[in-house]
């Protein structure tokens, strides 16, 4: 924990009473789990065979909460840096992604879901500049969006202090990272930022802060550079 942010820090450890909580929280989940499972099996059976061969299903849920993590509890710690209460699961079934492989390059967002609604309908987009990118055309060539980089922005009630950060795809020219900026650039806090920086190839928990290690300096500052570009952009 000594190289978190100091909020992090601040947190008190865990207690035997928490622990006992985490084990509870995590059965209810898995009870949940098989009550979704069941209601995915209920909508397939509900489909004509002829509709379903035919139609495209997204399954995703809303994002995470931490249990435990970085000395984090609770429903209001779904905001924050880390992936843990950020990473949600995608699945698509249907036409074009029978033999589809598993995507984990390059990152992707719920936005995507829209642009491959979009595309797999054929229609129009209402607006001239959409968000998100066609997963049939990722699926199609993995590759094309290898340097896509997602910008995040977090913030109050969900999480102590404002920030802005990026994460790249696992075959991202500059690797599998991450960086956050506290405070955020729209923040009237004017304070010196504080940084955090994570090997998510090699630390996919983000457990060692890099990036305040003048080792690596110009690594931050490359990855830095593209997170300013991206709130600059109109």
């Amino acid at each position: 924990m000594s190289d978190k942010p100091p909020w992090i820090q601040a947190l008190p450890p865990l207690t035997p009473a928490d622990f006992k909580q985490l084990e509870e929280d995590a059965r209810g989940s898995l009870r949940e789990l098989a009550a979704v499972d069941d209601m995915v099996g209920q909508v397939f059976d509900a489909l004509d065979p002829e509709v379903l061969a035919r139609t495209v299903i997204f399954f995703a849920s809303d994002n995470g909460v931490h249990r435990g993590e970085h000395r984090r509890l609770g429903s209001a710690t779904k905001g924050g840096p880390y992936d843990v209460g950020l990473h949600v699961p995608m699945l698509v079934r249907g036409p074009g992604f029978e033999h589809a492989p598993d995507i984990s390059a390059p990152v992707l967002m719920f936005q995507d879901m829209a642009a491959t609604m979009i595309e797999l309908s054929g229609a129009t987009p209402i607006m001239d500049h959409q968000l998100g990118v066609s997963l049939a055309g990722i699926v199609a060539d993995p590759g094309s969006q290898r340097n896509r980089v997602l910008l995040h922005e977090i913030a109050s009630p969900y999480y102590t202090t404002s920030g802005d950060g990026i994460t790249t795809g696992p075959d991202h020219e500059l690797g599998f990272r991450k960086l956050y900026r506290y405070p955020s650039v729209g923040s009237k806090d004017k304070t010196p930022p504080i940084y955090e920086a994570y090997d998510l190839d090699t630390d996919p928990d983000e457990l060692q802060n890099w990036g305040n290690d003048p080792t690596r300096r110009a690594e931050r500052d490359r990855l830095e550079k593209i997170l300013d570009d991206l709130l600059a952009a109109p």
